[in-house]
């Protein structure tokens, strides 16, 4: 019997909730994510991406290097009924306006400044876009929330 991905995560959470799932290098430091945790932060950066008004069947444009973060930000889109699409970092902001074009994208979710940088330098151009949401750093304008502003919505 086939299973949708959120049936999958769910079960491997529950059961492995208190085993490592993420493991990331931080300021010269291990981080260790638990299933439990990557659990919460996915549903909770599904919530966030409801709240920003992400819409049943569209797009999440995510950028970055691999980091607990672009992970989460993938699940989560699956969660609130997004389709979640990855863009290289290597990519054009040209580049990441098709993408995010075709791909109904509502929210884009950026590693740092450098990408931030693209989606701020195409996004009149994205009429559908309501937000970006950076993993690393902040920005002052009022469409753009850092990791922690978002997970708090």
């Amino acid at each position: 019997m086939k299973a949708t991905v959120m049936e999958v995560f769910e079960k491997t959470a529950k059961k492995q909730a208190d085993r490592p799932a993420l493991k990331v290098k931080r300021n010269g430091e291990w981080v260790t994510t638990t299933w439990g945790e990557y659990r919460t932060q996915v549903r909770t950066a599904a919530k966030a991406l409801i709240h920003l008004g992400l819409q049943p069947g569209k797009g999440v444009a995510i950028i970055g290097f691999n980091c607990p973060e672009w992970s989460i930000s993938d699940i989560a889109t699956i969660y609130a009924g997004g389709c979640p699409a990855g863009i290289y970092t290597t990519n054009s902001a040209d580049q990441c306006r098709y993408i995010a074009e075709h791909a109904e994208c509502q929210v884009a979710m950026v590693e740092n400044a450098a990408q931030l940088a693209k989606f701020l330098e195409i996004r009149d151009q994205l009429p559908d876009l309501k937000a970006i949401v950076m993993f690393q750093g902040d920005h002052a304008d009022e469409n753009v929330y850092s990791w922690k502003d978002f997970m708090a919505l």
